[in-house]
């Protein structure tokens, strides 16, 4: 079985012969489990497992007293990077759309360029059209971003 979350905890112990073994607990949005790494599993993986890091584990499932634990077998650090995300989607009445407002949001979006794709959707009642800019008015996704478009388009402009 191979699970991902966070190590909420981390318990270091010793075997009777003195090798170091460890119980971390991994929890995710849907409940916790404990992951045993016994030192075999413990010494390849110990410069890894520490808590509050984001890991996946692989290994074998032991039930046992009504819990339920992984004896693991692996253990990887996932690549968190942040690639694109998006699109960042602005909504406002046709009637605002004016060149004036066009030119300003321009200004807007290339004073914070990146990878994320913008789209507007364009409304009057009864009707809405989704448009994508150009790769040229791809921005970051940022808060600072998201305060210039609200400042300038109003608090309701995000949709998600």
């Amino acid at each position: 079985m191979t699970i991902a979350g966070l190590v909420t905890s981390l318990q270091l112990k010793r075997t009777k012969k003195g090798d170091l073994w460890a119980i971390a607990v991994v929890e995710d949005l849907d409940g916790a489990i404990e992951c045993l790494f016994f030192p075999s599993t413990y010494m390849t993986v110990q410069t890894m497992l520490s808590p509050d890091t984001v890991v996946v584990v692989r290994g074998r499932v032991n039930r046992r007293d009504d819990t339920t634990s992984i004896y693991a077998q692996d253990l990887m650090l996932p690549d968190l990077h942040e690639g694109p995300r998006g699109p960042v989607v602005l909504t406002m009445a046709l009637n605002r759309a004016t060149n004036g407002l066009a030119e300003q949001l321009k200004e807007v979006l290339v004073s914070h360029p990146g990878t994320t794709e913008v789209r507007v959707r364009l409304t009057q009642p009864g009707r809405s059209v989704l448009m994508r800019l150009e790769d040229s008015y791809r921005v970051e996704a940022t808060p600072a971003l998201f305060g210039d478009l609200k400042a300038l388009l109003g608090p309701a402009c995000l949709t998600g």
